[in-house]
C-alpha cells in the first residue's frame, strides 16, 4: 500500500538554521545597548549553532537594566500558513535562571531596525513583534514554542515588556500578511540584569494542519490513484504525533520518509555515545557502514547526538537526532531520521541510518570500542518506510 502521510502533532516551516542550507542560513550580528553609556556587553559566534554571551547590566543614567541583541536582516520563508501556530526556537543554556530572554521580528517596516529599537513607541515603529520566552535547564537542545498570539508589535523600548498585549489588542498581534513577508529576526537579553548564555540551533514556525489541508491532500490521494495502476491502493494515513525529537526536512509538506526508534541498550549512555561517536570516526578505517556503505557526518541539529548520512550512491542525505536518557546501568535510546526529499517509501534505509550507529554483535553487527545488547524496540513510520534488519547488514 502507498500511502500519503501527514505528522499530525505539527507542519514546521524552517526560519533559520546554520547548516548552510540558502533560504535559512543568515548571519546574525550582536549589539549592545547604546543609551547613555549603556554597560551591558555581549558577543555573538556562529558555526553550526549560534552563541549568545554576555552580561545585562544597569545602564547608570537610568538606573536601569540595559539589553544586548543579535539580529539578521533578510528575506525569510512565507509562514503564513502557522498564524495560528507558534514561533519555536531550538535553544539551551548555562543559564536557565535568566528571565530577560526575548525574541522579536520586523515585517512591513520601512526601516525593520529601526522598527525594532522603537517598538511602536515612536513615530514610524510599528511593525517589529516581541515576545518573552525563557528556556529550561538541561544539556540538549530543546523546542521553546512562543504562539504568535503572544506577540505585540507596541512594547517598551527600555524594558522589552509589552505596552499593549495581542489579546488586549488584536491590531498589535502579527497577522498572516506580516509573516509571509518576515525582514528580519533578533533575539534578545533585556530588563534584566545579569549573566547570558544561549544556544541557537534553528528558529521555525509551526501549525497544526488545518481540514482544508487535510480535504488537500486527500485529493492529491485522489490525483495518485489515476496516475498509478488500479492495482496500487492509496489512502491517506495521518501519523499519531510522538514526543521523539526529530530533525527537520526539506521536503515540501514533510512528504519524506523517516523513521523514529525507541530502545533500552545495557550499557550506560556515555558509552552508547562513546561508540557512536567511534563508528562515525572510524570510517574507511576500523568501521565502516554496512548498509551500501553510506558517509555518516556529525552535525548539531540537536539531541545528546546527531549525523547526516549520504548514501553510498551520494544521491541521498537523511538527518538524524539520538536522544540518551540514562536510568541505572542502562539508557534509553530515542531516534529520528528523516529523509530530506518528497519520498513514499525508502526500503529500510532511515531505520538503518539510525541502528547502524549503535547494533552490537548480537545484530550481526560489527562494534569498534563497545559491545553492548539492545532491549525490545518500537518504532514508528513516516510515509511507508520499512523495518529490516537483514536490508542493514548488505553492502
Amino acid at each position: 500500500m502507498l500511502s500519503i502521510a501527514l505528522l499530525v502533532s505539527g507542519m514546521t516551516l524552517p526560519l533559520v538554521t546554520f547548516d548552510g542550507i540558502s533560504g535559512t542560513a543568515f548571519t546574525f550580528t550582536e549589539l549592545n545597548d547604546p543609551v547613555m553609556g549603556g554597560q551591558s556587553t555581549g558577543k555573538w559566534t556562529q558555526r553550526t549553532f549560534g552563541v549568545f554571551d554576555g552580561t545585562v547590566a544597569t545602564v547608570p543614567s537610568l538606573s536601569a537594566p540595559g539589553f544586548i541583541k543579535t539580529s539578521a536582516d533578510g528575506t525569510f520563508a512565507d509562514v503564513s500558513a502557522a498564524a495560528a501556530g507558534s514561533l519555536v526556537l531550538r535553544v539551551r543554556t548555562t543559564t536557565p535562571s535568566y528571565t530577560g530572554f526575548h525574541v522579536s521580528f520586523a515585517s512591513g517596516s520601512l526601516s525593520p531596525a529601526y522598527s525594532c529599537s522603537g517598538g511602536g513607541s515612536i513615530p514610524l515603529s510599528r511593525g517589529c513583534f516581541k515576545s518573552k520566552f525563557t528556556v529550561p535547564a538541561g544539556g540538549n537542545f530543546t523546542d521553546v514554542a512562543i504562539p504568535f498570539s503572544s506577540f505585540s508589535d507596541k512594547w517598551s523600548p527600555a524594558t522589552g515588556e509589552q505596552t499593549t498585549t495581542c489579546t488586549e489588542d488584536a491590531d498589535v498581534c502579527p497577522t498572516a500578511k506580516a509573516l509571509s513577508a518576515i525582514q528580519r529576526m533578533e533575539v534578545w537579553a533585556e530588563g534584566v540584569n545579569g549573566k547570558v548564555h544561549l544556544e541557537l540551533l534553528s528558529v521555525s514556525a509551526t501549525y497544526e494542519p488545518a481540514a482544508s489541508l487535510e480535504k488537500a491532500l486527500a485529493a492529491r490521494t485522489a490525483y495518485l490513484a489515476k496516475v498509478f495502476p488500479t492495482k496500487v491502493p492509496l489512502e491517506l494515513q495521518l501519523t499519531s504525533p510522538s514526543n521523539v525529537l526529530c530533525p527537520s526536512t526539506a521536503a515540501p509538506l514533510g512528504l519524506a520518509t523517516g523513521m523514529r526508534i525507541t530502545t533500552t541498550a545495557s550499557a550506560s549512555c556515555s558509552t552508547v555515545l562513546s561508540e557512536m561517536k567511534a563508528r562515525v570516526g572510524g570510517q574507511y578505517g576500523s568501521w565502516y557502514d554496512p548498509h551500501n556503505n553510506g558517509t555518516y557526518s556529525v552535525q548539531a541539529f540537536g539531541g545528546t547526538f546527531s549525523a547526516s548520512r549520504v548514501t553510498g550512491d551520494g544521491k541521498y542525505t537523511d538527518k538524524m537526532i539520538f536522544t540518551l536518557t540514562g536510568s541505572g546501568a542502562s539508557c534509553q535510546i530515542e531516534a529520528c531520521s528523516r529523509s530530506q526529499v518528497v519520498s513514499f517509501s525508502d526500503f529500510g534505509t532511515n531505520y538503518c541510518d539510525l541502528k547502524m550507529l549503535y547494533c552490537g554483535t548480537a545484530d550481526g553487527c560489527k562494534p569498534v570500542a563497545h559491545d553492548f545488547t539492545v532491549g525490545e524496540e518500537t518504532t514508528q513510520k513516516f510515509q511507508s518506510s520499512t523495518v529490516d534488519m537483514s536490508a542493514c547488514l548488505k553492502v
